[in-house]
């Protein structure tokens, strides 16, 4: 599985690298050869209305894409 990790307005934590990648192992070890690409964009988001941090995942399916993003408090 491809992955590729960007963080726009701020710096890549650590413990958020970290994070990632266990999802990512478990994507691999539960859905094995269906999802084909990922990519995860963490955004500094301090003007919107709930503030924080918006995370965006966006995975490539064969014959689909999935999209998911949560902001503010349902990051964590």
């Amino acid at each position: 599985m491809d992955l590729k990790v960007e963080a726009r307005n701020l710096d890549m934590r650590n413990g958020w690298q970290e994070k990632i990648e266990e999802e990512r192992e478990k994507l691999i070890r539960h859905y094995a050869n269906l999802v084909l690409h990922l990519r995860v964009t963490i955004e500094a988001t301090p003007g919107y209305k709930e503030g924080g941090y918006e995370i965006s995942l966006v995975a490539s399916v064969p014959n689909d894409t999935v999209v998911v993003k949560r902001w503010g408090e349902k990051v964590r």
